[in-house]
């Protein structure tokens, strides 16, 4: 089990109370208007998966092996699916 941390950007931070990432999830305000959202989650694909899809909205603070998933994602997308 990972416990995950995600910071959405502050046009962003909705989406904590629009899509569950978690039914137990918690959500933290932040001074800049962003949200932290902390929960569980067995598999860390799925929540790849989402980060990506929010085009650099939404960044993974923890844990380190889901940070460098996306981070190795977004390479590769950059540089046009290459292996």
């Amino acid at each position: 089990m990972h416990t995950i941390v995600l910071r959405l950007d502050a046009g962003f931070a909705h989406l904590a109370d629009e899509r569950a990432w978690s039914p137990a999830q918690s959500v933290e305000a932040r001074a800049d208007g962003s949200v932290e959202v902390r929960f569980r989650a067995v598999a860390l694909w799925p929540v790849e998966a989402e980060v990506l899809r929010r085009g650099g909205n939404v960044h993974v603070v923890e844990p380190p092996e889901l940070v460098e998933a996306v981070r190795a994602a977004a390479r590769r997308i950059l540089n046009g699916n290459a292996s």
